[in-house]
């Protein structure tokens, strides 16, 4: 086989493994979007919450075994993004973000500009998360990955990916 058919080839299967096994979305009102793998299932989108002006989607990901808490737990991934007169920048955003959970929050610490290790306890069970924020075009984004302390470390990987692949763009009036 010729280098250059080979090569070819590969190329093509490296791209229909990448875009195989993909679910799609997007949310031009808030202009984000992108791919999760199909083994994500979301739990809910909500398009354009005009009251609270916010959308918001959420993923579970596929179950995986925590040898701390010894059962099988799935964790999830969302995006919230806001569009509010009152959020004006990055910071905005963070003190909003942390003001509406206080009442579960038990700590934070910030590991680089932008995202944050933190930890919660809703109704005795605690949990870890690393949030994400990001402002653009007028509209604040709260990337959110929580899991349980035993979970964590398994699928950190898949969500730092995924913000990575993350688009943002400019939303549509």
């Amino acid at each position: 086989m010729s280098r250059k058919l080979l090569l070819t080839l590969s190329l093509f299967l490296i791209t229909i493994s990448t875009l195989f096994g993909q679910s799609k979305f997007q949310n031009d009102l808030y202009g984000f979007g992108g791919q999760v793998p199909d083994d994500w299932h979301v739990y809910g989108e909500l398009k354009d919450d005009l009251t609270n002006k916010r959308a918001i989607i959420d993923w579970g990901l596929p179950k995986v075994y925590s040898e701390l808490e010894k059962t099988s737990i799935e964790n999830s991934v969302s995006i919230t993004a806001y569009k509010r007169p009152s959020l004006k920048s990055i910071d905005d955003l963070t003190k909003f973000e942390f003001g509406r959970v206080a009442n579960v929050l038990v700590s934070k610490e910030l590991i680089d500009s932008t995202s944050y290790i933190v930890f919660t306890v809703r109704n005795g069970l605690k949990f870890k998360s690393k949030l994400t924020f990001v402002f653009k075009n007028e509209v604040g984004y709260v990337l959110n990955f929580t899991a349980t302390p035993g979970t964590y470390d398994i699928n950190l990987s898949k969500f730092d990916n995924f913000v990575r692949s993350l688009q943002i763009f400019k939303p549509k009036d």
